[in-house]
């Protein structure tokens, strides 16, 4: 768009694989890192410590909750969805862990938006970390804000692949 390539009217396709399926629709990924800071202590005294891990636990699983509760569900795309693609923390098995991270994906649908995505994210955290006092959260998000994205039915581009698929594979879904 900067460069006079495209305009605000042109076309996207992606090209990943579907099963032959013209997929009309793509959830909004948005790439999150969460990072809990708790406090190192020895795991025979771990009343002095604040662990990170057991904080970041009650985190996710609290936006894990809160985004199976939403209540949006498009017929193209579902709902919206939650992933905890990576974690790591602590020091070593007999140390209370000071520090934990993790990053997550959650996959937006219509009509939910990048910041309500941002407000889970930051309830989930202050729900969380409530549980585990003197824990310590912040985030940040991985990327590009992308939203959820849905083409009309009646598109011309979306009815030409349709067609184009009609024709080779013999029959046609839009998923």
């Amino acid at each position: 768009l900067k460069n006079g390539w495209v305009s605000p009217d042109s076309y996207l396709v992606a090209v990943e694989p579907s099963g032959l399926k013209v997929l009309g629709a793509h959830k909004g990924p948005l790439w999150y890192q969460i990072n809990i800071a708790g406090k190192l202590a020895h795991a025979g005294n771990p009343q002095q410590g604040v662990d990170a891990i057991h904080a970041m636990s009650a985190c996710l699983m609290r936006l894990k909750e809160l985004v199976e509760e939403l209540p949006y569900d498009d017929e193209l795309l579902g709902p919206a969805t939650v992933n905890i693609g990576r974690i790591t923390g602590g020091v070593k098995t007999n140390m209370v862990p000071d520090h934990c991270q993790a990053e997550i994906d959650i996959r937006s649908t219509i009509p939910m938006t990048v910041e309500e995505a941002d407000e889970l994210v930051e309830r989930a955290l202050r729900e969380g970390i409530a549980q585990v006092p003197g824990a310590k959260a912040s985030w940040r998000r991985l990327g590009l804000q992308r939203p959820p994205q849905k083409m009309p039915l009646d598109s011309p581009l979306l009815q030409a692949f349709m067609e184009s698929v009609q024709k080779v594979v013999g029959e046609v879904s839009l998923a």
